[in-house]
């Protein structure tokens, strides 16, 4: 009889009992971890104990959930976060091939994959998508072996959001709105390196007050005015392809929302559509799956508010409800499924714009009015939350550790609608 070979003798963890005496000593077996995944694999390969088919393009590939979720973060997310997934005996992947699909499955069991010229860049596209770091990591190795000055730019454009440190070249992009009573569907593009603006390819579908967020390398567009009607459309535009296509259509077709990207989901919160002016649903969309799930309603319904996500809270500031510009200001817990109520502003202000850095939330800017049939009247000022003081006027941030608002210096000049993002 074969025995495996164990090597590495450990002393006895402390405090344990020990019936062996003090010269008893524990063994380490270095192949049991490789014998443990070859047994897993041969589970996987006679589909002994599978509870869950994930498919890509009709493809379909019965695995465990406990090894999905060992050897892919994604996939333990999706898992375990209370999600409808959890309980879900069939999962779809919409924006992976049924090749690369069954590829990261197939590593997760075995550790091993063929990486090629022809399928790096989908490789590493969805690896990094599924936190399979050691696909990606596998896939930055292969491009640097490949590069060469034919095909330097092509591995540029590639590793353009997976940059070869593990660090993502951030550029701005600004995408449609309104100028003189006419919706756009163009966009251009910031790179802050070069300090230059380049102009982009346009949506299918022109829009404005729409959700935009990004979301592992792509840009999603939600809903929106679109000519004379609401819009109830999803679109997704490729940076590397430099091409928008349409994806699918939200549940209701809705504008004026809050829209955030947070651990691979996409969050609509609030807004408006044809059968209600002022919203407070929220809404989790897996882009991954293409599935909608409602969550915890908002405290307040509300449209035109600043959205962001800071330390493991969304954040929802001001809007308009009624015929009232809001100054109350609440947070929802991604972990909990609950809103909490945040100090209120001094002023109302609709449309505001909302960053989220150093763990403060700056609010910038926005409209306010006193009458209900006035015209909005831009802002100037800008908010920054700090959980301590109380609530004051001129530019603030909130710091949730104090619990209060701090003043700052105000804008140099008033703006609403506006964009505020942290590079």
């Amino acid at each position: 009889m074969r025995m495996a070979a164990c090597v590495g003798i450990l002393p006895p963890a402390q405090g344990a009992p020990s019936s062996l005496g003090s010269d008893a000593h524990r063994y380490a077996c270095k192949s049991y971890a490789n014998k443990l995944l070859q047994n897993l694999c041969t589970l996987w390969h006679s589909q002994h104990f599978c509870d869950v088919e994930i498919s890509a393009g009709g493809f379909v590939v019965k695995a465990h959930r406990a090894v999905l979720s060992a050897g892919s973060a994604y996939f333990q997310a999706m898992f375990t976060g209370g999600l409808a997934e959890e309980t879900q005996t069939s999962i779809e992947i919409k924006s992976i091939t049924p090749n690369v699909l069954a590829q990261l499955i197939n590593f997760i069991y075995t550790g091993d994959i063929e990486v090629t010229v022809e399928n790096v860049q989908e490789l590493m596209v969805a690896a990094d998508m599924l936190e399979i770091h050691s696909v990606v990591h596998v896939c930055t190795n292969f491009l640097k072996k490949e590069l060469h000055p034919s095909n330097a730019i092509g591995i540029y454009r590639c590793g353009f959001f997976h940059v070869f440190k593990g660090q993502k070249r951030r550029c701005i992009y600004v995408v449609g709105g309104e100028q003189e009573s006419q919706i756009l569907a163009n966009g251009e593009v910031y790179d802050p390196q070069e300090d230059m603006w380049t102009c982009m390819a346009s949506m299918v579908i022109p829009r404005c007050e729409f959700g935009l967020c990004a979301h592992e390398g792509y840009l999603y567009a939600f809903g929106g005015w679109v000519g004379e009607d609401i819009g109830g459309s999803i679109e997704r535009y490729d940076p590397i392809a430099d091409e928008w296509r349409l994806e699918s259509n939200m549940p209701e077709a809705r504008f004026s929302m809050g829209v955030v990207e947070h651990h691979g989901l996409i969050y609509i919160v609030g807004g408006c559509t044809h059968s209600q002016r002022h919203l407070h649903d929220l809404l989790c969309y897996n882009p991954v799956t293409g599935e909608w799930q409602n969550l915890a309603p908002m405290l307040t319904p509300r449209s035109q508010m600043g959205v962001a996500v800071l330390d493991g809270f969304l954040y929802v500031v001001g809007g308009t409800n009624r015929h009232n510009v809001l100054t109350s200001v609440e947070r929802y817990s991604f972990e909990q499924n609950k809103w909490f109520e945040c100090p209120p502003m001094s002023v109302g202000r609709a449309s505001p714009a909302v960053a989220a850095t150093n763990s403060l939330l700056y609010v910038i800017g926005g409209d306010q009015t006193s009458e209900v049939n006035d015209f909005y009247r831009a802002q100037v000022r800008i908010i920054i939350y700090s959980k301590t003081a109380g609530m004051k006027v001129t530019f603030r941030y909130f710091d949730p550790i104090t619990n209060s608002w701090v003043d700052c210096t105000a804008l140099p000049e008033s703006r609403s609608e506006a964009g505020a993002v942290v590079i």
